[in-house]
């Protein structure tokens, strides 16, 4: 249920409201088609290779979201790093 209140100005942007129900609608949509597609998936795979589908699509999930979380932590390094060899450059005694 969303809540709009158009008086004390809760969405200001008139296209907030378009995309909070284009948001609604394809969420809706997409419930809808796994529902109607998923006995059909079943009755064509059968039960085990459906299953199979569904595990290897959660652990692909999991997989590339530890792979994202590996370049987050890569920036982070980055980031570390070059503020060590800043510091190291504001030194007096600094070669480089």
């Amino acid at each position: 249920m969303v809540l709009i209140i158009r008086n004390q100005g809760l969405f200001m942007c008139p296209r907030q409201n378009g995309n909070i129900f284009s948001n609604l609608a394809g969420g809706a949509w997409v419930a809808a088609l796994t529902l109607a597609i998923t006995p059909i998936q079943i009755n064509l795979l059968g039960v085990e290779a459906f299953g199979l589908i569904v595990k290897w699509g959660i652990e692909g999930a999991a997989v590339a979201y530890m792979g994202l979380g590996y370049f987050t932590l890569g920036a982070a390094v980055r980031s570390d790093i070059t503020r060590i060899i800043q510091r190291i450059m504001q030194r007096e005694e600094a070669i480089l």
